[in-house]
């Protein structure tokens, strides 16, 4: 989903650098460095917990991908 997220972005940049007034696209690049800000974030605290839920288990463990949501479970 993020990368999808991500890929969003790259094609709206494009088009925006395109087709838009210069205006248009600052504010549109704003709006981007703070939503990437946000996902940037909540990654760093997804990993921050799946460190610690680790850190008292001996030797590597294997986290797959798929265990990995970006998805709000408090709410």
């Amino acid at each position: 989903m993020v990368i999808l997220f991500l890929e969003v972005f790259l094609v709206m940049d494009i088009f925006t650098s395109l087709l838009l007034q210069d205006t248009y696209r600052t504010v549109l690049n704003g709006f981007q460095f703070l939503t990437l800000t946000i996902v940037a974030a909540r990654m760093h605290i997804h990993l921050g917990q799946t460190n610690q839920h680790l850190r008292g288990s001996s030797g590597l463990i294997h986290v797959p991908l798929s265990d990995l949501s970006f998805e709000n479970t408090t709410a």
